[in-house]
């Protein structure tokens, strides 16, 4: 496995612009491996937290006062981070 592979796979949970570079190949093995982590099964876009900004931009969110969200697949749950 190559660096920029062994980097996604230990830091990569929202898929962005970076996870297309390198090998093809390499980067399509490293997103499903890390996909396979994840209890949703896949790697979030930048667009799930976008929605969850724009929610708590709305007025549907307008007794919501001082919280942490998590947005991340239920890998917390999950506690694989180490």
């Amino acid at each position: 496995m190559d660096y920029l592979s062994e980097l996604k796979d230990e830091y990569s949970q929202v898929e962005t612009l970076l996870c297309d570079v390198g090998n093809p190949d390499e980067v399509q093995k490293a997103m499903k491996h890390i996909e396979a982590q994840h209890p949703v099964g896949k790697v979030g876009k930048v667009e799930d937290i976008a929605e969850m900004v724009w929610f708590l931009l709305s007025d549907k969110a307008a007794f919501i006062t001082g919280q942490n969200i998590v947005v991340d697949g239920g890998m917390t749950k999950k506690m694989i981070y180490v």
